[in-house]
């Protein structure tokens, strides 16, 4: 589980599914703009929404500002990983390129079952963003 700042009014992730996994916000700030299977809810500070295994998703910040809360993925995998390295490497405020990077090169770097195009794009890029001092790991209470 991690507690993760969404970010600035434009961010937000795009629509995908989690097959085996159930995913979990609970909102402590602000609002979160979720649409499940089509269906688009808004999620306030002190609300809870749950995504069964299988059901696609996207979320994105309902209001200008940021939102923050605890997102947890059941049971944990790779995500979670993801999640707090970001969080933990921006403060809850990575954007959408900060985002995309460390994601390539935490599931380059620590990703074993993953598809042949992103092990093709973690051949290239993590490796070459560690030579640059780009880390991949950030442990707990890490400020950069």
């Amino acid at each position: 589980c991690a507690q993760t700042g969404v970010g600035g009014p434009e961010a937000g992730i795009a629509a995908h599914t989690h097959p085996s996994q159930e995913v979990r916000f609970q909102i402590t700030q602000g609002a979160l703009r979720v649409v499940r299977d089509g269906d688009e809810i808004v999620v306030e500070a002190g609300e809870t929404v749950v995504i069964p295994p299988g059901e696609h998703h996207a979320w994105e910040n309902a209001e200008n500002g940021e939102s923050r809360g605890v997102f947890q993925i059941r049971p944990a995998g790779m995500s979670d990983f993801v999640f707090v390295q970001l969080d933990r490497a921006f403060q809850g405020v990575a954007g959408p390129a900060e985002t995309a990077l460390q994601t390539v090169i935490l599931v380059g770097t620590h990703g074993k079952h993953t598809a042949w195009p992103i092990r093709t794009i973690r051949f290239f890029v993590a490796p070459t963003a560690r030579l640059f001092g780009y880390r991949s790991y950030y442990p707990p209470g890490f400020e950069p």
